[in-house]
């Protein structure tokens, strides 16, 4: 028994050593998986996924800066405004570099937006200020992955290569780059090659084809300018309803303060937008702050038409009729199973000379299309110079039209772009940085006859790239103009922000940081070299973040991938 007491005692100890052994060896463990999983994630970050915080709203809405949200009362619509006010410097001017005021206004000195469904004017003091969007960001691994056209792109600043860019890719290595009319063209480098000067016209040359958006991109960029559903549920003052953005060429027309549009009629009839009292321009909520105004607006007639389509009887028609920039173009949707759509377009008649006759772009034949009694989901797009017809979420019909530089120029303002160069003042930096110069778009939607009902009647624009001016030494923003088209070699790009009146990009910048035209050798000005790409951004994974009760929230709702 003591035998057996004594060796219970000697197991006992050998035990406990083994023990003490086994806890040296975990903690050593642990803190060797701990230093491997720091080192894993220091590579990780620097050579596939890095996070960044957007600071400004130059990519708004797409990204955004610190900035703030409001909810119009009347219609339920949510939209975010950039910040209005920033801490005052010596001389009692708004420190733009500083980081903005939170919160933003007061009682004397309050924020005031205007609901970008109605235009209803709304006044708040201390509106909390947001957080910038967090992203991540892929690396570029050429291996594997390179920059495509219209990537939303991070990249060290040219012009400071401290700091972060973030912008939109719409320029390729080895290419030439012009915007006109909001919309960009590309061309091979060598087609150019021939111009002697920068004065040489370099819009007139061949090569050109416009940069159409790949659909999920174009779906992305759209923006609201007026939706249906946001209709006040109530009169939103002096007892008066809101009146609809829509014009009608017949009676029986059931439109204002209602989310769903009724037509109570027999014969045809058309509903037109009210181009007079909402001009179709490139306006952003984003940007309503206290110099809002003084930016000139231009014409957009790159559009989205969507709605549904409820007839009460068969054998409907219905039409979309979108004038833009010198033409007319259609899309017609005829009732039946299969029902038939056709896409035209022709050149719209001078005042008092006969109409043209259409030219058919494309046909298709829908499965289902305006039934009575079923809701028929349509959606007419017209941007980068092509058309496209949705039916109930599918293509129905495309086509594309290819006018080069010049023709987009005569048709979008009117006059041949040889002599609106010619006849251009020589103290005009831009000639066409003139919005009043543009021509206004209209859009129509008509119905062969009635009764039926309209609902989700929503209109959107497409990105517009504005024909800025330089300010140190004024001329044309860079690709803006023809003689300031700038061509790009193997190893660099071109970037705009998507927010386009408001983003410092290749077409304002004026120089070169010293290091990088030393160190990379490239000293060309308006360019982002090779060397300076970070990654692709690609999810906004920590959004808007903002403070309830003293505590950071973050806006999980709008976690979102980026196009």
């Amino acid at each position: 028994m003591a035998l057996r007491s004594s060796e219970a005692q000697h197991l006992t100890g050998s035990t406990s050593e083994e023990h003490a052994h086994h806890d040296k060896s975990s903690i050593k463990e642990t803190i060797t998986s701990i230093m491997i999983a720091f080192i894993l994630a220091f590579v990780f970050r620097g050579f596939v996924i890095e996070a960044f915080l957007i600071p400004t709203g130059s990519m708004a809405p797409t990204l955004m800066g610190a900035h703030m949200r409001f909810t119009g009362p009347s219609t339920g619509y949510t939209w975010p405004a950039g910040p209005f006010y920033y801490p005052r410097d010596e001389q009692g001017r708004d420190n733009t570099s500083a980081s903005p005021l939170d919160p933003q206004g007061s009682a004397n000195q309050p924020v005031i937006v205007h609901d970008p469904m109605t235009r209803e004017e709304l006044s708040y003091p201390g509106v909390p200020l947001r957080s910038g969007d967090r992203i991540f960001v892929l690396k570029y691994l050429y291996a594997m992955l390179g920059p495509e056209r219209f990537d939303v792109i991070v990249f060290k600043n040219p012009t400071n290569p401290q700091e972060n860019f973030i912008k939109r890719l719409i320029g390729l290595p080895g290419e030439e780059i012009a915007i006109v009319d909001g919309d960009v063209f590309a061309r091979p480098a060598s087609t150019g090659m021939a111009r002697q000067s920068p004065e040489d016209n370099a819009w007139t040359g061949p090569g050109w084809k416009i940069a159409r958006k790949p659909e999920r991109i174009q779906r992305a960029v759209w923006q609201p300018v007026f939706d249906s559903r946001y209709t006040p549920a109530r009169p939103m003052r002096d007892g008066r309803e809101f009146p609809a953005p829509w014009i009608t060429t017949t009676t029986g027309w059931l439109l204002n303060g209602r989310a769903s549009y009724r037509y109570e009629g027999a014969g045809p009839t058309q509903l037109a937008w009210d181009s007079i009292n909402r001009p179709i321009v490139d306006f952003y909520p984003y940007n309503e702050g206290p110099r809002a105004d003084l930016r000139p607006k231009y014409p957009v007639s790159d559009l989205r038409l969507a709605c549904e389509v409820q007839p009460d009887t068969p054998g409907q028609t219905s039409t979309i009729l979108l004038e833009a920039r010198g033409h007319e173009f259609r899309a017609v949707i005829t009732a039946g199973r299969p029902g038939k759509v056709t896409l035209e377009m022709r050149p719209r008649p001078a005042e008092g000379a006969p109409e043209n006759s259409w030219t058919t772009l494309a046909q298709g034949a829908p499965t289902q299309a305006l039934e009575p009694g079923r809701a028929t989901s349509i959606e007419f797009w017209h941007a980068d110079q092509a058309l496209t017809l949705w039916i109930d979420g599918k293509p129905a019909a495309r086509a594309e039209y290819d006018w080069l530089p010049p023709q987009r120029v005569e048709a979008a303002i009117g006059i041949p772009l040889t002599r609106l160069l010619a006849e251009a003042n020589p103290r005009d930096p831009n000639v066409f940085a003139a919005p009043q110069r543009y021509r206004q778009p209209a859009i129509k939607l008509g119905f062969t006859g009635g009764p039926l009902t309209i609902h989700r009647v929503q209109l959107d624009r497409d990105l517009f790239y504005v024909p800025g001016i330089l300010n140190e030494t004024p001329g044309p923003a860079r690709a803006t103009h023809p003689y300031s088209t700038p061509t790009l070699t193997t190893e660099q790009f071109f970037v705009c922000g998507d927010n386009s009146p408001a983003s410092f990009d290749a077409r304002l910048w004026q120089h070169v940081d010293p290091w990088v035209a030393a160190s990379i050798r490239d000293g060309q000005v308006g360019v982002v070299p090779r060397d300076l790409l970070v990654g692709k951004a690609f999810f906004v994974y920590f959004p808007s973040l903002q403070r309830s009760l003293g505590l950071p929230v973050p806006d999980f709702g709008r976690m979102r991938w980026i196009w």
